[in-house]
């Protein structure tokens, strides 16, 4: 296993970018399906919580400022805009933040100072908040952000510009209504039409802002993904779940008193942090949904690639979910190498079945299983190595293997308890048949075998491919042994052990192993 080195110039963490397919029902209905899945192997609460707490000291300085500057010019405008703000906010928030904004209406004095130095604070909350959606964007597409601090500062606290800059375009277009309408209307020489029609207009207004703010936060991503035709799906679906959240809680906040009896006079404050926390589970939730999209574009555009970027992608989400960077001495070693390596033993010449197409299979599945897994990633990196070594003629593979997962993830900064619940995982695949409660097994040996229920043509290739990795035993004693493991495997009392196994596998598998067997023994 190589040691950590620096990334060089033989690689290079994007591809170029391909022809993209035609976008249609089908690959959005993929997509979709995917991104559940996605949000909780990439812990989305937790990046949403992080982000909550960046929004909180970036959006109280940026309002008081929006709030002090428009109290400049007027009382009364400014208090429109503190009652424009407020009714936006579920209902038990709306008296903490109107007595905050209406408390800084009222101290002109101070207006000038609260400008300078909220802008300040405002800015540098901005761009952090914009640094962790960077961070979530990257580890959304399996890609390592290589840009050193001195270039991506600029970009982020440029970004963060733009995003003071839209709230207080916002902040002006929700000022500009009722009694401020009719009274700029004449002085603009436009008459009252116009004047209503900017009443109706104001909401789309609003609510393209809003989905601006969204693009230019996805734009934090890595290359190849900032263009707008990347970030327009997920930026509308961030924007859509946004509206059904917040009305979906607002109204729960309303008619439940659960915040009020649990929290007191505090409930306002609560209430207000997870309509926040909501509101950027939101974002994550439609950045991820652009990744999802990209990784299905991938495979269709590029299969030969896609197996390979895909894997890759996989690879860097996992270890990076079970390394412990804290206790570590010094600097954890880069995680590329390691997938490079274990991608160059998946593709080795002798493999026919075991390659990167049955490993990619292999991690689809436990995708599908993860519910029922105790530890998910121990199980997915046990798919890495559970035929990391593999030559058909030696009866050895699976200890080697395991003893290949020791070494390696050790070195790359795994945690000792996963680490070795991952050689146990390996290990098991030499029976498929964990013991009772064994649920890390149980969802990976299920995943192992679940092209036993594939369909007739999967299920003959599969076969044939066995056979092409076998090609150096003669037929009799290939059919001979081949049908001991069928019988093996038929004799187990049930073939796959999770409840999404044994209801939609275990009748299809167990045909196909009959059928097989008999064949075999004509």
């Amino acid at each position: 296993m190589p040691k950590s080195r620096p990334a060089h110039a033989w690689w290079h963490p994007y591809p170029p970018r391909a022809k993209r397919p035609p976008r249609d029902a089908r690959r959005f209905a993929r997509a979709l399906r995917r991104t559940p899945i996605a949000l909780w192997r990439d812990d989305a609460t937790d990046w949403a919580a992080a982000l909550t707490y960046y929004t909180v000291l970036a959006i109280i300085p940026a309002l008081l400022v929006t709030v002090a500057a428009i109290g400049l010019a007027g009382t009364d405008a400014a208090g429109e805009l503190a009652d424009q703000i407020t009714s936006l906010v579920p209902a038990q928030s709306r008296h903490l933040i109107s007595e905050a904004l209406n408390q800084m209406t009222r101290q002109r004095t101070a207006a000038w100072l609260l400008t300078i130095f909220g802008t300040v604070g405002a800015l540098w909350s901005s761009s952090s908040y914009l640094g962790v959606f960077r961070r979530a964007l990257h580890r959304m597409h399996g890609a390592v952000d290589h840009r050193p601090p001195w270039r991506k500062a600029p970009r982020i606290v440029i970004a963060a510009c733009a995003l003071l800059a839209l709230l207080v375009t916002s902040a002006f277009t929700l000022v500009l209504t009722g009694d401020a309408v009719h009274r700029i209307g004449p002085l603009l020489g436009v008459g009252s039409t116009a004047t209503v029609l900017w009443t109706v207009l104001k909401w789309p207004l609003l609510l393209a802002l809003a989905a601006v703010l969204v693009l230019i936060v996805f734009r934090t991503g890595p290359p190849g993904t900032r263009h707008l035709r990347s970030s327009l799906p997920g930026g509308v679906l961030a924007v859509l779940l946004w509206l059904l959240m917040s009305a979906g809680f607002a109204l729960y906040a309303a008619h439940s008193g659960t915040y009020s009896r649990l929290y007191g006079s505090l409930a306002g404050s609560i209430v207000f942090l997870v309509w926040l926390w909501l509101s950027n589970l939101s974002l994550v939730a439609g950045a991820q949904f652009n990744a999802e999209l990209a990784a299905g574009d991938r495979a269709l555009s590029s299969p030969s690639m896609s197996v390979h970027d895909a894997l890759r992608s996989r690879w860097l989400r996992t270890l990076d979910a079970v390394r412990d960077g804290e206790s570590a001495p010094g600097p954890l070693p880069d995680p590329l190498p390691y997938a490079e390596n274990l991608m160059a033993r998946w593709a080795e010449p002798q493999r026919r079945y075991h390659n990167t197409d049955h490993l990619l299979a292999v991690l689809d599945h436990i995708d599908t299983l993860a519910v029922y897994a105790a530890d998910p990633e121990a199980v997915r990196l046990a798919a890495w190595f559970h035929d990391a070594v593999y030559r058909p003629d030696r009866s050895e593979n699976e200890e080697r293997s395991a003893v290949l997962a020791v070494r390696a993830l050790t070195e790359a900064g795994v945690r000792p308890d996963v680490t070795d619940e991952v050689a146990r995982l390996v290990r098991l695949t030499v029976t498929h048949d964990p013991a009772p409660g064994d649920t890390n097994g149980e969802v990976l040996c299920d995943a192992d075998l679940a092209i036993l229920a594939s369909g007739p043509e999967a299920y003959e290739a599969y076969t044939r491919a066995v056979r092409e990795e076998y090609g150096f035993v003669p037929d009799d004693a290939f059919r001979a042994g081949r049908a001991a493991v069928l019988r093996q495997l038929l004799d187990l009392e049930r073939l796959f052990r999770t409840p999404h196994g044994a209801e939609l596998w275990e009748g299809r598998a167990r045909l196909n192993l009959t059928a097989e067997l008999e064949t075999l023994t004509r």
